[in-house]
């Protein structure tokens, strides 16, 4: 029983087939063929309204598609339903609670969560002593600064131990340096808890590519494929 419930933890693949989203029946993303095997990492990258979040939400099964499939599929090669999977999302604004200290924000999804954890505030204590966060649980997140916020946000994300952790340009407000180390800190992070991530980001170089495939998805206006 044990290793059935890993089994059904383990973060899955991925294969979209002929995928086409929009607004109104109009393609903003148009015929898009895209695979990922389990545990691997993507990066959308594009401009500004080329479709990037709107591709995130729909893998995220949040956004109907106009046609074609998305399909999870497990290491074992059965198909998953995104809805009965474990998963996490980091949005661009972060989705801190302001009048929740740092270890509630962190506790929240732990809270949340339907099999409520038994060691809640045994592994709040820990993911604050990786996150570098030990000692400033009882600030509120405007008490911190930008960095601290990413890593709490992406400790809340990971506390819950997701299967998938979908991020939409998380770190898009931070400058060139700060951005670099807090890439090197999730590439760090997610060693320790192993998940897919699909990642939507703007920047085209650098540390990025540490988490994407060897090939980035690249919305277009009109199109997708794969570079």
């Amino acid at each position: 029983m044990q290793n059935q419930r890993e089994e059904a933890l383990e973060p899955p693949g991925l294969a979209c087939n002929g995928l086409t989203l929009g607004y109104d029946g109009r393609p903003v993303i148009e015929g898009l063929d895209l695979s990922l095997p389990p545990g691997a990492s993507l990066a959308i990258v594009g401009e500004s309204g080329c479709g990037k979040s709107t591709l995130l939400t729909a893998l995220a099964g949040l956004r109907p598609a106009i046609s074609g499939t998305v399909r999870w599929t497990s290491p074992q090669g059965g198909v998953r339903s995104i809805q009965d999977m474990r998963t996490s999302f980091v949005w661009q604004h972060l989705g801190l609670f302001p009048w929740k200290r740092v270890r509630e924000n962190l506790a929240l999804p732990l809270e949340l969560s339907a099999g409520r954890c038994a060691d809640s505030a045994g592994r709040v204590s820990a993911m604050l002593s990786e996150l570098r966060l030990s000692g400033l649980e009882s600030r509120f997140p405007s008490e911190l600064s930008g960095g601290q916020r990413q890593r709490l946000a992406l400790g809340r994300a990971l506390i819950v131990q997701p299967q998938v952790l979908f991020m939409d340009e998380p770190f898009s407000a931070l400058d060139a340096l700060l951005r670099a180390r807090m890439q090197d800190f999730l590439t760090a992070l997610r060693r320790r808890h192993p998940c897919s991530v699909i990642l939507v980001t703007r920047h085209q170089r650098g540390r990025c590519a540490r988490f994407a495939c060897p090939d980035a998805c690249a919305p277009r206006p009109q199109s997708a494929r794969m570079l």
